[in-house]
Order: C-alpha cells, then structure tokens, then sequence
C-alpha cells in the first residue's frame, strides 16, 4: 500500500507541468497508533519527502512541507527526537518551539536544501504568538497558509477557518504575519470554503490584512 501511494504521488508529480503547477504542499501522517518506536517512524517520514522531492527536483517543482496539528511540537521522546503525535484535543501546543523544531527535524535529516516550509498562520493566531515572536521561522519560509482558527470550549477544532471571520485580534497578528514573511514566499488562502461567495469574502479579506500589513 505505501509504495502504491508513492508512485501516484509520482505520477503527479510527472504532471504538474503540464498544468502549470510548481508547488507540492505536503502534511505529515500522524505516527500510526499501533506504532511505538518514535525514531522509525521519523525516519521513514523523512525517508518519504526525500524520495518526493527526488522525483520533484527534475520538474523544477517546489516541495512545501506544511506547518500543522501533525507537525513536531518540540518534546523529546526517544534518542532525543522530536515525535510527531499531536497535543491532545483543548491543549494545542504551538508556539515558536514547535514551528522552530519543524526547521530543526528538516536540519537533522539534511532535507532543508529540497523541503521547504509552509507556516500555519491560524495554529500562531490561535495562541496569540505575534510576528516578532517567529520573526527567523517567518524570513525562511516558502509559504504562509492564511486562515483563522475555529474554536470551540477554549479548544481549537480546526486550522481552516475564514480570514472573513477572524476578530479584531486575529486580524492584528494575521497582518503582522503578513509584513513580516519573507517577501518572496507564497501567501495561500486555507480556509475551508462552503461556496464561491466565502472564497471571494476571503480574497477581500486578505486584501484588507495586506493594506495593514
């Protein structure tokens, strides 16, 4: 089964010229439950993404491995690894440590040269963290995902809310996220959209957080 899902991964990236696609967003699979050894499944994980960006590299295809609730959230657990299981629900950890750690597992495997980053920008609005808090994670990223998170009981339930509907608060730390990207990266909408009419809502949005910025 992986290695089926590994040559449709291929096969689309063979593709992606032909539709003028130069960008492959990734997201990590959570470490498997039946799973305990931390350090193979990190192995394997990265094993995945240098295999992608091989067969990406002769495309000239980006490879953008995204920033998210699957990501590393800075706790050691075996050999001093970073493990990859996400906080339990309500108690959501993602301040500078664990978008730090994403960059450090990438150093760790030498894959910052072929893998870049794709920052969550609802994961930081969510805790508050401020642009100047992820000012070096900011200049080195490829790509900034824009939504707002949605929250539920002091828990967030998902990273794909609308720009459209993030509060006053919210807009201040998205527009400063916003000014502080490294301007040559990426700015992707990620909110989840019932109808074209919520898409442009947050086209206008991001408008407004850009004239901020």
């Amino acid at each position: 089964e992986y290695g089926d899902t590994m040559r449709r991964i291929a096969e689309i990236i063979r593709k992606m010229p032909s539709l003028g696609s130069k960008d492959l967003l990734l997201s990590l699979h959570a470490v498997p439950e039946i799973t305990s050894n931390q350090t193979a499944a990190s192995d394997s994980f990265a094993g995945s993404l240098r295999y992608i960006a091989s067969v990406a590299e002769p495309f000239n295809i980006s490879v953008h491995l995204r920033h998210s609730l699957k990501m590393p959230i800075g706790q050691g657990s075996e050999a001093g690894l970073t493990h990859f299981n996400p906080p339990p629900a309500g108690n959501m950890v993602t301040n500078r440590a664990s978008l730090s750690s994403v960059y450090e597992w990438l150093d760790r495997y030498q894959l910052r040269a072929t893998i870049n980053v794709a920052v969550g920008a609802s994961l930081l609005v969510f805790h508050g963290m401020l642009a100047r808090d992820v000012l070096p994670e900011l200049a080195n990223a490829s790509m900034l995902m824009m939504a707002s998170p949605l929250v539920d009981q002091g828990g967030m339930w998902s990273e794909h809310g609308q720009l459209s509907h993030a509060n006053a608060a919210e807009q201040s730390i998205l527009s400063g996220l916003l000014g502080a990207l490294n301007p040559e990266a990426l700015v992707v909408l990620d909110a989840s959209f019932p109808d074209r009419d919520a898409e442009y809502e947050d086209v206008c949005a991001l408008r407004r957080l850009r004239h901020k910025a």
